[in-house]
């Protein structure tokens, strides 16, 4: 759809094009009688030169030429007491001069061999030749021909920005900008393309008493400044009060929206240079509603962007019907998964070393998915095979689910707490402790301390099995570029790797969330505010928990 919305374009421009020349060629034809008329009546007049007016598309003298020449004439250095000063002759001297005429008239007088001709019209106030506007307007298009070539996607992403989300914009902006060259190209054609339509609405007006092709590079160096001081003005700024990344957003919209509309502003830019000037109104008035849509676009998107920004300890759903996804839909903000740890497997060589004897125990606790890898894995190593009647208590009944991975899932033989606290696991555990025996599958730097507590106050058979440890992952560059309203923790290795990370991290109005008692009490002791426990009576999981945090700050506004 977008190629063939392409093809018309450019079909419409080359046919709206051939269609100006011919009204051009029918007009020089009209206008060579006329031009030979009036100079054969200026040279049978030798008592007078008259003023011609050779005005091919004007049908009178603009009030700008007036005021030129009234510059002009207060311009002249005169000695008032000299009565013998002829200002009208001084004046009739310097338009005379072909240096100072419209060449276009100049070229059709000669032709007519006609004499002596009073040039009134000066070239300064004129549009430029046809021909080399004409190239300039095609080579323009060549240049987003180019652009189509290089990066085949990039205009067609450009533009299906506009139906997205204001959070997916965000999301895509590095795809935009990692195409350098189309992006670097793209802002070259919006500052010609904008510069080319300014100065045609300028000179059609007869605006400015300069030479189009100057104004035209004035317009040009004009516009490149502008922006480049733009974008480093407010990168400063972003630097200095710290809003580097709201700052950012919004000068990736702000050229985003310049380089749409570059494109948008040719067909305007051929209306300005090649038809009738009876249509230069709408062109003008159409490309300004355009742009000041644009700009209005702009503004609201900028307002729209300043959303929450939460970061989640942990990686990036695979699936997009995560109801992770959903918050964001649903209350705008942005999510960023980033997981805090990384954790390296304990071999089986090393393993054996604890001297623990996995097949002899008829029970494992699993605190996390994690847990379940690990342990499936050693057993794998040592190619240890596990009894059907081994039983898993799990914190959770996600957890538990998720050992349907590694074993035929059976409820006589899985359990796990109801609400996902260490409390109801340890009120499953207590019915089972007196006939089993313990393994607890843990982290070698880092272990529940209330069920370990639990065990030994209750006098169970259990044993610790370190299958992995715990490192704390590098999330500085993530923590610089963005500051986050809400971070989510899991594990009180999560809380280490922030501190790890970020020494001497100040909360400074961070919203902290907390899964798992070992996780609240981490941070309670680190003397931090903790907003968002899980699990709790109301809420089960993580999501369920900001959701709720979410919607009473909704409810707030």
């Amino acid at each position: 759809m977008s190629a063939l919305l392409q093809k018309f374009s450019f079909a419409f421009i080359g046919l709206f094009v051939l269609s100006s020349f011919t009204l051009v060629k029918q007009t020089n034809q009209k206008d060579t009688g006329l031009l030979v008329a009036d100079t054969i009546s200026i040279v049978q007049d030798s008592l007078l030169v008259k003023d011609t007016l050779l005005i091919k598309y004007i049908p009178i003298i603009p009030k700008t030429f007036i005021q030129a020449d009234a510059w002009y004439l207060q311009s002249i250095p005169r000695d008032p007491k000299d009565s013998s000063f002829n200002l009208l002759k001084l004046y009739l001297n310097f338009f005379a001069q072909k240096k100072n005429a419209y060449q276009l008239y100049n070229q059709k007088i000669t032709t007519a061999s006609a004499g002596e001709v009073l040039y009134k019209i000066e070239q300064k106030f004129a549009l430029p030749d046809k021909d080399l506007l004409f190239y300039v307007v095609i080579g323009l298009l060549f240049l987003y021909g180019f652009i189509i070539q290089i990066a085949p996607q990039y205009i067609s992403k450009l533009f299906s920005q506009f139906s997205q989300s204001s959070l997916r914009m965000i999301q895509n902006r590095e795809q935009l900008l990692q195409n350098s060259l189309a992006s670097l190209i793209m802002n070259i054609g919006f500052i010609m393309s904008f510069s080319l339509l300014a100065t045609l609405i300028i000179f059609n007006a007869h605006l400015l008493p300069i030479n189009f092709w100057e104004g035209f590079l004035y317009m040009c160096l004009f516009f490149l400044s502008l922006y480049i001081g733009k974008f480093f003005c407010l990168t400063i700024a972003g630097y200095i009060f710290n809003t580097n990344e709201l700052v950012q957003t919004y000068i990736f919209v702000v050229f985003m929206i310049n380089k749409v509309l570059g494109i948008l502003f040719i067909p305007f830019i051929a209306i300005l240079a090649f038809a009738r000037p009876v249509l230069h109104p709408f062109a003008t008035w159409g490309s300004g509603f355009l742009m000041a849509l644009l700009i209005l676009y702009r503004y609201l998107f900028s307002l729209t962007s300043v959303s929450k920004k939460i970061l989640i300890s942990q990686a990036k759903p695979e699936s997009e019907k995560s109801p992770y996804f959903d918050l964001e839909r649903k209350y705008n903000v942005s999510l960023f998964f980033k997981p805090f740890i990384e954790l390296e497997p304990i071999g089986a060589k090393e393993f054996r070393k604890t001297k623990i004897e996995i097949a002899s125990y008829s029970a494992v606790i699993f605190t996390s998915k994690n847990a379940i890898d690990h342990f499936f894995r050693t057993c794998d190593e040592l190619k240890i095979n596990i009894s059907q009647d081994t039983k898993y208590f799990c914190i959770t009944e996600s957890v538990a689910l998720y050992l349907q991975k590694f074993i035929m899932y059976r409820k006589r033989k899985v359990f796990f707490g109801a609400d996902g606290s260490n409390k109801k696991l340890f009120d499953v555990l207590n019915k089972h402790k007196a006939n089993e025996q313990f393994l607890y599958v843990c982290s070698e730097n880092q272990q529940d301390n209330e069920i370990v507590n639990w065990l030994k106050d209750h006098a169970c058979t259990f044993d610790l099995a370190y299958m992995y440890r715990s490192v704390s992952s590098d999330i500085k560059p993530l923590l610089k570029e963005h500051h986050f309203d809400i971070i989510c923790l899991f594990t009180p290795s999560g809380l280490k790797s922030l501190f790890d990370n970020q020494p001497g991290f100040v909360q400074n109005g961070t919203t902290l969330a907390a899964f798992g008692s070992n996780t609240c009490k981490a941070i309670e002791d680190a003397g931090l505010n903790l907003h968002i426990k899980v699990p709790s009576p109301q809420v089960s999981s993580m999501f369920a928990g900001l959701d709720q945090f979410l919607a009473q700050g909704a409810k707030k506004k």
